[in-house]
């Protein structure tokens, strides 16, 4: 299985088709929140190439909750959600609805094997009590200088830079 990971796009179609460009033949991607810009224009071009992916999940973020998302073809209510993917189990927030602390208890007491969140815009991937720490960073404005996304294949993790294709973070992981 073949996952990718996205957030904090904040309306950037261009910064977003990057992304999209390294997570190509990806069975399911997760976007972790902060679809739109600042301010969250429904006009923005960004919701048809959302529209247009079949395999993606989000949750909502800081920017996206204050937003009708009827607009949008995929489901949009969740601040947080679990998801099973076979016998993986990936807990996914944006990360400003608790403190992380606590976020990071919640994947733990659901038995996530890893623990997904966004809004820093700093890519982070680490392990911690056993569980993977993922956030992909921010495909738009990030805070680390690397426009970054994340995927899981063939049993790695890896943090990309969606501007070089570099790989500049990555972890072994089996499921």
């Amino acid at each position: 299985m073949k996952i990718g990971f996205i957030s904090d796009t904040h309306g950037s179609v261009f910064y977003l088709k990057k992304a999209l460009s390294h997570l190509q033949n990806c069975d399911i991607l997760l976007h972790a929140g902060d679809i739109l810009s600042y301010g969250g224009y429904q006009s923005e071009p960004i919701i048809d190439v959302l529209n247009d992916l079949h395999n993606i999940f989000f949750v909502r973020g800081n920017t996206d909750r204050s937003i009708d998302f009827s607009f949008l073809k995929h489901e949009f209510s969740h601040d947080s959600r679990l998801i099973q993917l076979q016998n993986l189990r990936i807990f996914m927030t944006h990360g400003d609805i608790a403190p992380f602390e606590s976020l990071f208890q919640t994947a733990k007491k659901e038995n996530a094997a890893i623990f997904v969140y966004g809004h820093t815009h700093r890519a982070t991937l680490m392990k911690k009590e056993g569980c993977i720490i993922l956030n992909p960073g921010s495909t738009s404005y990030p805070r680390n200088g690397i426009h970054s996304c994340s995927i899981l294949e063939h049993d790695f993790i890896k943090l990309i830079d969606i501007e070089t294709g570099d790989i500049f973070g990555k972890m072994k992981f089996h499921f």
